[in-house]
């Protein structure tokens, strides 16, 4: 569901900038690794085969490589495009933390643990953003 806008904002940063459509997919890359393990550990508890599991988990992908096409072809239109194509991008991933993620992780647990998560996820998230231009 997310893999979509994902990509989107891959496509149209990297219409933006190499260096900001690069730094979106190390981030969006490191964020899919866990998500790999989500999806391939049941599948392997399951006594699902190994190639079945990498089936599955590349076709979980494609989406996101049709959303950085769509983000690249927006992104070249005009410079109204690329900010549509960015806040749609933004927009969408935002719904989904604030809409499934967050109500689904205050049911699993009737502690803080979720919100602390949030917060120290936003504070990596801005460390990221003053670290990553400084890399050129």
């Amino acid at each position: 569901m997310h893999n979509f806008p994902e990509g989107l904002a891959i496509g149209a940063g990297y219409t933006v900038s190499e260096h900001l459509g690069l730094g979106l997919a190390v981030i969006i890359a490191l964020h899919n690794i866990p998500e790999g393990m989500a999806m391939g550990g049941p599948m392997k508890a399951a006594n699902i085969d190994n190639s079945r599991i990498l089936l599955w988990s590349s076709l979980a992908g494609v989406p996101m490589g049709i959303g950085a096409l769509v983000g690249t072809l927006l992104g070249s239109v005009s410079p109204s495009m690329l900010s549509l194509a960015l806040g749609a991008a933004a927009g969408a991933m935002l719904y989904i933390t604030f809409d499934e993620l967050l109500p689904g992780a205050h049911d699993l647990d009737q502690g803080h643990a979720p919100t602390f998560g949030a917060v120290a996820g936003a504070v990596l998230g801005v460390l990221l953003i003053l670290t990553l231009p400084n890399l050129n």
